[in-house]
């Protein structure tokens, strides 16, 4: 279900609504328990309520899909996942939803074929999730439950597999720097296990498991940073993510207590694709899963992520580490003690550069399924700080989404809630 354009008319009605300000003075949800901590300009209440212009107005409007998200799935089927995939040089474009078991295509109502090439996408519940990656006209998906395949699709043929022989199949797939990294592993060796990735030769086919050897692993045993085996630690593997400022571009390692930093290395110290890449700095703050990563992109020069503690800065956590009052969250921290952090690897993000916001699909109290969006409005704002982002509250009453992705369209954009057991997903 996209979330289409802001309301026309202001909600002067609203809880909270104030007069028109430069959009710089405007204010979110600050939750504080002191009233001397509430500037004038700030909401202490801010449900289902955004930015309109320079004024705050009623939140986006929910409809149930057009000619452009209309992917065609059997009623009841649980939607774990969902890209949107160009190939042809970009002159073709498809969106491919897993549901319970198949993949789909938002232009065809019959399930991709998975029997031939023999594909494992196992019928589960809605929580085995999948990621998506990019690579050489081809779409790539790891995730779902223990033993599915990681398979790929090139927009025509039969989805194929790689046949990985890992001791259960990656959760996560990246691409960066024309590389896929995979991770998520569950093995007990130093090229399989909870606290490494692997990623395949680079200018090699990736749907061949001999171009991914047991040398290319980050952190790795050649770059001296995986000590002991993830297994016997508390510490795992939760994903990718990327970085990128004007003079910086890295790739992240994401776990649930740290996040490793790598920058390519210098081409004289490159003897082969496993010292392809270099450690350059370690954040102590863990991120719940790549599903919760939001990059901004260069523009902005930051990245967004989850944790169960809160919503972080990837620059504030830089300079001031796991600091609480450096959270991103913290003007909502009463809001943050409500949701059922036990279900934060499952939460979901994404950036609605357009409207400059960050969303994030969270599940509160007891509920095992997503009833709550929490809105980070950082349009305007000259950096990420708690004073300089605007929260809100959008509830999903009578909805269960399960899936959150921004999908670019015909010509225009959109959010997209995936929901859980209807038909239509998108």
């Amino acid at each position: 279900m996209p979330l289409q354009g802001f309301a026309k008319r202001m909600a002067s009605r609203q809880p909270g609504y104030i007069s028109a300000r430069p959009l710089y003075a405007l204010g979110g949800l600050n939750e504080d328990e002191n009233p001397r901590a509430i500037q004038p300009q700030e909401l202490v209440r801010a449900d289902n309520v955004a930015r309109l212009g320079n004024l705050t107005g009623t939140r986006p409007g929910v409809t149930y899909g057009d000619s452009d998200w209309d992917a065609a799935h059997s009623g009841g089927e649980d939607i774990q996942g969902i890209h949107e995939f160009s190939y042809g040089g970009g002159a073709n474009r498809a969106v491919v939803a897993v549901t319970n078991g198949n993949a789909y295509t938002s232009h065809d109502g019959t399930a991709l074929d998975k029997a031939t090439n023999s594909v494992t996408v196992s019928a589960t519940g809605p929580n085995e999730l999948w990621t998506f990656a990019d690579f050489a006209d081809q779409m790539y998906a790891a995730g779902g439950a223990t033993g599915d395949d990681v398979w790929y699709y090139d927009g025509t043929n039969p989805l194929g597999r790689i046949p990985f022989t890992f001791t259960t199949s990656p959760k996560y797939i990246f691409e960066k720097w024309n590389f896929l990294f995979v991770g998520g592993l569950t093995g007990s060796t130093f090229d399989d296990n909870p606290l490494i990735g692997r990623y395949h030769d680079y200018g090699t086919d990736p749907t061949a498991v001999a171009n991914w050897p047991s040398t290319n692993v980050i952190p790795g045993q050649l770059l001296n940073e995986n000590f002991g085996v993830g297994s016997f630690g508390s510490e795992y593997n939760t994903g990718f993510g990327e970085y990128m400022a004007k003079d910086a571009d890295f790739l992240l390692f994401l776990t649930n207590k740290r996040i490793f930093a790598y920058r390519q290395n210098d081409p004289n110290a490159i003897t082969g694709s496993e010292t392809a890449f270099r450690h350059e700095n370690t954040i102590p703050v863990g991120c719940a899963s790549q599903h919760a990563f939001v990059n901004l992109g260069a523009d902005a020069g930051d990245a967004v992520f989850l944790s169960r503690d809160g919503v972080h800065s990837l620059a504030q956590s830089r300079l001031h580490g796991d600091k609480a009052t450096t959270y991103l969250s913290w003007p909502i921290r009463k809001t943050w003690q409500t949701l059922n952090l036990g279900r934060a690897e499952y939460f979901q993000g994404s950036y609605w550069p357009t409207e400059g916001m960050v969303i994030f699909l969270v599940s509160t109290g007891s509920n095992t399924t997503h009833d709550l969006m929490l809105v980070m409005d950082i349009k305007g704002a000259q950096q990420l700080t708690p004073e300089m982002v605007r929260w809100y509250k959008w509830y999903l009453n009578g909805v269960t989404g399960n899936v959150l992705k921004l999908m670019r369209g015909s010509g225009r954009e959109a959010l997209c809630v995936c929901r859980r057991d209807r038909g239509r997903g998108v």
